[in-house]
């Protein structure tokens, strides 16, 4: 990944440094927008990510998403669930001698990795179990609904139409449920708005002191966050894999117990804080037996069995976006 971001630089100071002799050649002539020159993306897009700065504008950046890397970087399929991040920002599906592994990728799409702890740390987020914070993203879970697929032989027929004979459980985000999240899922976001109300208030924040002040070999405080509710349900998802491959390389397992999210909810009043402790092992869509079956072998809108709300120190899992 490196390799390439340098060669982006190049090409970006080249069109630059052009740009900047035909501005001296022909002083009337217009100089070159940021979007031009591929600068379209704002501070905040680019965050713990390498990236430029537009010299004309100093509140646009340029950076690259997994997306955008040039697809000999990825051609063996290195960016997946499962895979390490190393201190040099590059993603590897297996250990690589000489380079120092600083997280395990869980979330391909919106580029996340959990970092790999030599040991767990609890910490409780606040010292207040529910207080006012303004601009809080919802985080809620009441409006999440899944649909869960009867195993064929389990579909059995009556009257009525065709029924699922068993109560089945899976996963959130498994492959056997559709999950509707329609919250706004960004840990990153919500762990500032809190880290800048403590600051504010003067508030006792262990939880938040702890992740503002997490580092390791190739990473600076301030770009690690603690998960969102919906980041928390991906990782518990794949806790197996993760932890399987945080021990190999000697690290912490994630916490069979739980790990602390962070969500909120509406008193009437405004957004107040409420701390999530997610279970790493009870996260999944429940269908009691009986439900009638579709002709796509889903059943229809099912309950969801989460982890309940609790202001109690929880496992803090630093979580960084690649």
């Amino acid at each position: 990944m490196t390799k390439e971001f340098c060669k982006i630089m190049l090409l970006a100071g080249t069109i630059l440094c052009a740009g900047i002799s035909a501005a001296n050649a022909q002083t009337c002539s217009t100089p070159p927008s940021c979007a031009a020159l591929g600068y379209t993306k704002a501070k905040d897009d680019c965050k713990g990510i390498q990236s430029l700065q537009c010299p004309f504008d100093t509140s646009k950046y340029y950076c690259f998403s997994v997306a955008e890397l040039p697809p000999e970087y990825n051609a063996q399929g290195e960016i997946a669930v499962g895979a390490i991040l190393y201190s040099d920002g590059t993603i590897y599906k297996s250990l690589k001698p000489g380079k120092e592994p600083i997280a395990i990728v869980f979330d391909v799409e919106n580029r996340l990795a959990v970092a790999l702890l030599d040991q767990l740390v609890t910490r409780q987020l606040v010292n207040i179990s529910s207080i006012a914070i303004p601009g809080l993203k919802n985080e809620g879970v009441d409006s999440i609904t899944c649909r869960i697929k009867c195993p064929s032989d389990k579909i059995q027929t009556n009257p009525m139409g065709k029924y699922c004979s068993a109560s089945i459980h899976v996963p959130m985000f498994s492959s056997a449920a559709i999950v509707n999240v329609p919250w706004s899922s960004n840990g990153r976001d919500n762990t500032k708005i809190i880290s800048d109300y403590c600051k504010a208030k003067a508030i006792t924040c262990p939880g938040i002191d702890f992740i503002n002040n997490y580092k390791t070999a190739g990473t600076s405080a301030g770009q690690w966050f603690i998960p969102s509710m919906k980041e928390a349900m991906i990782i518990s998802a794949n806790a197996k894999q993760i932890s399987d491959i945080a021990y190999s390389l000697g690290k912490q397992k994630l916490p069979t117990s739980s790990i602390t999210a962070i969500t909120s909810s509406s008193d009437g009043n405004g957004q107040y804080l409420s701390l999530s402790i997610s279970s790493a092992l009870n996260s999944y869509c429940y269908n009691a037996s009986g439900a009638y079956v579709g002709a796509d072998g889903y059943m229809g809108a099912s309950k969801v069995m989460l982890f309940g709300g609790s202001s109690s120190g929880g496992a803090i899992i630093p979580v960084i976006k690649f």
